[in-house]
């Protein structure tokens, strides 16, 4: 096996590696107990202030489209805030 042939074998490999990481780290996010909008927004927070914030986070997309999404942000970069 030429060494071209062994670099593009292990390249390839990272592929079902990555995504296999990235259901991981989403699913155990998803598993937290709580929801976020209510951890951000209080227990004084109003049914608009919910709905808006829920939709402002992409969390009344089915989970698929939160995934794609969630796969986006990490890959240009947009981690979130702290």
């Amino acid at each position: 096996m030429s060494r071209s042939s062994y670099v593009l074998q292990r390249l390839l490999q990272i592929i079902p590696t990555f995504l296999l990481i990235m259901v991981g780290v989403f699913v155990m996010v998803r598993l937290l107990p709580g929801d976020p909008v209510s951890a951000m927004l209080g227990d004084r927070a109003t049914d608009e202030a919910v709905q808006r914030l829920t939709a402002q986070m992409g969390l009344d997309q089915p989970i698929p489209v939160q995934f794609w999404h969630f796969i986006e942000q990490f890959v240009t970069g947009d981690l979130g805030y702290s």
